[in-house]
């Protein structure tokens, strides 16, 4: 993200994302500013806050076949028609209890 704070100056927020297993992810938040070292703390440390408060909503989604939109909702259900095409009968879905109803195989794989 590029961000204008006016005459505090301005700065960058980078998110790196990486898979750690198949249900579990590392996030990491770099910024790089002109401003005050007071400021970017703050402002990094409020965007970690908000991030993690979405964390809250996408570990506690569900999955709805014919979920209500709204008018502001966008293109969401032609979205949802595009991605299904990646997904086959043999697709690892989320048990309740965290694991993988079946385990994803990889080229890699000696057992193939």
């Amino acid at each position: 993200m590029h961000l204008d704070f006016g005459f505090l100056g301005r700065g960058i927020v980078m998110q790196h994302i990486t898979p750690e297993d198949a249900v579990q992810q590392r996030a990491r938040f770099v910024m790089f500013a002109k401003t005050t070292a007071a400021f970017a703390k703050f402002y990094l440390l409020s965007e970690a806050n908000h991030f993690e408060r979405d964390v809250f909503i996408w570990t506690n989604k569900r999955y709805v076949k014919n979920p209500l939109y709204c008018k502001d909702d966008g293109p969401i259900s032609k979205h949802r028609r595009w991605f299904s095409q990646f997904y086959t009968d043999n697709s690892p879905t989320l048990n309740k209890d965290g694991t993988l109803t079946n385990t994803p195989k990889s080229i890699n794989d000696n057992d193939w």
